[in-house]
């Protein structure tokens, strides 16, 4: 998508941003599964970052 035409409509803009978001924040949480999954994390590790993934999956949703 070309830059000029995003600039020119504020719907686009609004989509472009709405979907680079979501893209960013199903990667983030994609990663935090993965990292969650080592086995040299301690226990309290792991739930922090099943919290905190779970804090993403209830933003992508509000969006």
């Amino acid at each position: 998508m070309q830059a000029s035409a995003i600039q020119t409509s504020l719907k686009l803009l609004a989509q472009t941003a709405l979907f680079v978001t979501l893209n960013t924040t199903l990667t983030t949480s994609l990663s935090i599964v993965k990292m969650s999954k080592v086995h040299a994390m301690a226990p309290q590790e792991v739930a922090a970052m099943k919290d905190c993934n779970e804090l993403l999956s209830d933003s992508m949703h509000e969006l």
